[in-house]
């Protein structure tokens, strides 16, 4: 059974990730978004479990794409390619803050 945090964690950041562009595009990309959610809420419920917060990290975030990529059987050229590729604004730094002031989400 997943915890009701869980769930509103998970349904936030779908919310999120359907209204903003750059965030969809960064820990989405080409990669399957259900198998993405699901990874997230596995690490989330994981995350809550341990210490009461389902918030992932960069890091979390992170290992689930490079995972997902890894099974996608994309290497690690075409990875660097993808990053390479990138315009100057998909730097700039944009962060989440959530309703209690913590930093949740970075993105580009």
């Amino acid at each position: 059974m997943i915890d009701a945090e869980v769930l509103l964690y998970v349904g936030k950041l779908a919310k999120y990730l359907d209204t903003n562009k750059n965030a969809r595009e960064h820990f989405v990309g080409d990669l399957n978004r259900e198998e993405f959610m699901d990874n997230v809420t596995l690490v989330a419920m994981k995350n809550y479990s341990e210490k009461q917060d389902p918030t992932l990290s960069m890091d979390q975030f992170e290992e689930i794409r490079m995972t997902m990529r890894e099974k996608t059987g994309l290497t690690p050229i075409d990875v660097i390619k993808e990053i390479v590729g990138r315009d100057e604004s998909y730097y700039e730094p944009i962060i989440y803050i959530d309703k209690r002031g913590l930093e949740t989400i970075k993105i580009k």
